[in-house]
C-alpha cells in the first residue's frame, strides 16, 4: 500500500503529491509502530480483559441455571 500511495507523490498536481506523502506516511506509522509496537503493548497491559470471552460455558448449561 505505501508503494502505491508512494505514486501518488510522482503526480503533477500538490494535491495528489500531499494525499500521497500523508496515505504513505500513515501506512507506515500504522505498519511499524502501531501494529508492531501499541497493540502488543495494550494487549500485555489489559491481561484479563484481554480476550473475550474469557471462558466458554454450554448453552444447555445456561438453560438449567435458568430453571
Amino acid at each position: 500500500m505505501m508503494i502505491a500511495f508512494g505514486g501518488l507523490m510522482f503526480s503533477t498536481s500538490y494535491i495528489l503529491m500531499q494525499f500521497g506523502f500523508v496515505l504513505s506516511l500513515s501506512v507506515f506509522i500504522d505498519t511499524f509502530f502501531v501494529r508492531s509496537i501499541l497493540v502488543p503493548a495494550i494487549m500485555s497491559i489489559s491481561e484479563k480483559w484481554n480476550w473475550w470471552p474469557t471462558s466458554f460455558e454450554h448453552p444447555l448449561q445456561l438453560q438449567e441455571e435458568a430453571r
